[in-house]
Formats: structure tokens, C-alpha cells, sequence
């Protein structure tokens, strides 16, 4: 029997395979990189969510802002909004909230001052 050149090549002859050890560790390693993947995908699909709904927020109060300024009725938000008209001394606040509870927060809340 003539000996191998490669070293790797000889330790396989010698073990006949991989050891349970060698493959319960290689399926740990897997597992904890597909859990780590999936909760960072997780984490930026609801990163992306917000920031969608925040744009949205915001093109809803721009929108309805120019419509009050113009003397128009405001548009009708869709149901995941509550849009808001406060008068004020010096003019009116208009406020759109989302995101139910969250909406006591900054997170969930945006305003403009309106000065007349």
C-alpha cells in the first residue's frame, strides 16, 4: 500500500468519514447562520414597513395641508391613518397618526403648523 500525498486524503482513509462531533457542529454553524439571516430579514422588512408608511404619512399631510390652505375639504386617509386639525392661536395644526398604539410617540406622528 503506497502512502498518500495529501494529508487530508490520508485522514479520511483513516476515519472512513466525518465523526458525529464534526457533524453535529457543521449542522449548529448552519442553523445559527440561517436563524441569524432570517432575523435580520425580519428586522429590514420592518424597517422598510415604516419607512413606507412614513412616506405615505407624509404625502398625506402635504397633500392635505395645501388642500386646507386652498380652502378645499381634506381627502379621505385610509384606514391605517387618523388625520387631525387642532386650531391654535396662531393659526392650526394639522397631525396624521398611524400604527395604533404607537402613535402616542414621535414614531408614529406627523404635524405641521399652519400660520394664517
Amino acid at each position: 500500500m503506497r502512502a498518500s500525498k495529501h494529508p487530508l486524503e490520508w485522514t479520511m482513509k483513516l476515519s472512513q468519514g466525518f465523526s458525529l462531533i464534526e457533524l453535529l457542529i457543521a449542522l449548529i454553524l448552519l442553523s445559527s447562520i440561517s436563524l441569524s439571516l432570517l432575523n435580520h430579514q425580519e428586522h429590514m422588512s420592518h424597517s422598510l414597513l415604516h419607512i413606507q408608511q412614513r412616506s405615505q404619512a407624509l404625502r398625506l399631510l402635504d397633500n392635505n395641508s395645501e388642500r386646507f390652505l386652498g380652502r378645499f375639504p381634506f381627502t379621505a386617509v385610509p384606514q391605517l391613518f387618523k388625520l387631525e386639525q387642532i386650531s391654535i392661536p396662531q393659526g392650526i395644526l394639522i397631525q396624521i397618526l398611524w400604527g395604533g398604539k404607537l402613535a402616542d410617540t414621535d414614531c408614529c406622528k406627523l404635524q405641521w403648523k399652519l400660520f394664517l
